[in-house]
């Protein structure tokens, strides 16, 4: 085994410039490149790298081992002299396209031994830019393409840069800077413009050079593919130029989507234009339809026709503003300006208050915590925009802000909403308007229950009906919590008796519910009863299949014409179909309580 002897080998990195020829020449006076960055690769296996370096303020480097971390650099096997190829690169704390160009040199001969070998010196040449500018036009019409993408790029010698704009409401595009070439040597550029229902443009530029700037301009030709729009023969075309303000800063502003009330007559030709960082904006095709034409009286002066024209509005949005219009009168074929368009920040208003426990009765005055309270489209206080509900807090208080206001931040009634399991939920309206919280305390009334039961009997027997069904419609019961529910049917034991727990009374405030029960068993005809549910905590006895029993009337004589009013008093009433006096059957008949009908 030969112990392995380190070689020694540094160099120096110093500015280049372009000379005659395109060749590299040393920049006079000589300026060294302080933390340029530069690695060792051998020539036989130049994807290993075997040591880095970093030039110190003299611009001078000396590379260490990357594998053991010493002074020195490893010869070749057994110790023999071995070609290195060394990279140098820019600083990294330098500014994208104000860097160097990387360069590279090569020393031969490495072997072990203390002296130390020097590289040739690197030339690195400060990066230069071009800038390229230019107007996107439509070939047809020549009205200016916003929206367009300009790609500016170049590749070359194994080196690339590209920049991508998109072109403003007057077509313009400007791309400040972007490379040219290796070192900087001359050369062209590659302009790639694109857009929706256009063909995508490729143009070679003349060749660029340090700090210049390049004019290309573009004619847009409407794709081939795309047939041409159904475009009515009674429509013509004019277009509109002008600028949207914030109404509160009067300021230009970016970003508005613009476009005209006419666009749907030809939608895919007059589209939406975007506001540049001036505000302003051009529809270069709005279309309106011609006026019907009109019975004149011939002579022989001539006249010079009117310019069709006709009255649209244009309109601009932006996410978070209230939108902006304006009318104006567009002509064929000209360019009309339209007064300037106000889009206005949406401001919001607030609301807070308590929630009331309010018991049973409705008369209660404990703050009530865990209830859920909110305004559509607000959100609770202090937190995240997506919690759009406030959970009260011990006091029973909650603060909602965001509220949505009227148009243009006007004043607006809104609703407030408080819910709880247990509770009937309450809403309450409350102005919304700016720079005011008016408080809005909210009672709620806690939900009762009644118990109903009672026996399904055979109507022939009197015997009860064991495995009968009792039920009521959906959401009648009240469960334990909110995560449960308690079922709409239930079944009779082996005596035909049931019980229908945890009823609800009338919503919002506990009063009397009419509610619909239908029992129903096998071999029988089902049956249905409506009883009305009072008092909160009570206990209701309702049976199906008893016969019904008369025990008075009111009054007990009366006319043999008929046609008096008689209250029939009894048990077992609820699911009379008719009443009979004598035979004869009453035309009609209501039920004014369990035991009474008249």
């Amino acid at each position: 085994l030969v112990p392995v002897q380190s070689a020694q080998l540094g160099g120096k990195v110093i500015e280049g410039v372009l000379g005659p020829g395109n060749i590299v020449q040393p920049k006079l006076p000589e300026v060294p490149i302080p933390a340029a960055t530069a690695k060792a690769f051998t020539v036989a296996t130049p994807s290993v790298q075997t040591a880095s370096a970093t030039t110190g303020s003299d611009g001078r480097y000396r590379f260490r081992d990357t594998t053991t971390s010493t002074d020195g650099i490893q010869p070749g096997i057994n110790n023999t002299t071995v070609d290195y190829r060394i990279t140098l690169d820019s600083p990294t704390t330098q500014p994208v396209r104000q860097r160097y160009w990387k360069s590279e040199v090569t020393r031969t001969g490495v072997g072990p031994g203390p002296t130390v070998l020097e590289a040739p010196p690197a030339l690195l040449v400060r990066q230069c830019t071009t800038a390229v500018t230019g107007t996107v036009v439509d070939s047809l019409t020549s009205a200016p393409v916003s929206g367009a993408s300009v790609r500016v790029s170049f590749s070359r010698a194994g080196v690339s840069d590209s920049v991508t704009v998109t072109t403003e409401p007057s077509g313009v595009y400007s791309v400040p800077a972007v490379l040219f070439g290796l070192n900087n040597v001359p050369g062209p550029l590659t302009v790639r413009v694109s857009r929706t229902g256009y063909t995508t443009q490729t143009i070679t530029t003349a060749d660029a050079s340090c700090g210049g700037t390049l004019t290309v301009p573009v004619s847009f030709v409407a794709e081939p593919s795309v047939e041409p729009p159904d475009i009515p023969t009674d429509v013509v075309f004019g277009a509109v130029t002008g600028r949207v303000l914030d109404e509160s800063t009067g300021l230009p502003k970016a970003g508005v989507t613009v476009t005209a009330s006419t666009c749907s007559l030809v939608p895919t030709v007059c589209v939406p234009v975007a506001t540049g960082a001036d505000g302003r904006y051009l529809l270069s095709q709005v279309p309106f339809e011609l006026p019907a034409p009109t019975t004149t009286t011939t002579t022989t002066a001539t006249t010079v026709p009117p310019v069709p024209s006709a009255t649209v509005t244009i309109s601009g949005t932006l996410d978070g503003f209230w939108p902006g219009s304006a009318q104006v009168t567009v002509r064929s074929g000209q360019t009309t300006t339209a007064p300037d368009l106000q889009v206005l920040t949406k401001l919001t208003g607030k609301v807070r208050g308590k929630v009331i426990d309010l018991g049973t009765a409705g008369s209660g005055t404990g703050h009530l915590a865990g209830a859920t309270v909110s305004v559509t489209s607000a959100r609770c206080a202090g937190t995240a925009p997506t919690a759009a509900e406030c959970t009260t807090p011990a006091d029973g208080s909650y603060s909602i802000v965001d509220v949505p206001l009227g148009d243009r931040n006007t004043p607006a009634n809104r609703t407030v909403t408080a819910t709880k399991f247990g509770y009937w939920p309450k809403s309450e309206t409350f102005e919304a308007q700016l720079g005011q919280e008016p408080v809005e305390n909210l009672g709620l009334v806690q939900q009762c229950t009644v118990t109903v039961n009672g026996v399904v009997k055979n109507a022939s027997t009197g015997v009860g009906i064991p495995g009968a069904t009792v039920s009521v419609p959906s959401g009648s019961r009240l469960a334990a919590d909110a995560s449960s529910s308690l079922p709409s049917t239930v079944i009779t034991d082996g005596n035909g008796r049931y019980t229908l727990d945890r009823l609800l009374l009338g919503a919002e405030d506990n009063g009397a519910k009419s509610v619909r029960f239908t029992a129903a068993a096998a071999g029988f005809v089902s049956v249905s009863l409506t009883d009305t549910l009072v008092n909160c905590g009570s206990t209701i006895e309702l049976n199906f299949g008893e016969r019904p029993v008369v025990t008075g009337i009111s009054p007990n004589v009366g006319s043999s014409a008929g046609g008096e009013v008689v209250e029939v008093d009894g048990r077992n009433l609820l699911g009379t179909t008719g009443v009979t006096f004598g035979g004869v059957r009453a035309p009609s008949f209501e039920l004014v309580a369990r035991t009474a009908s008249r």
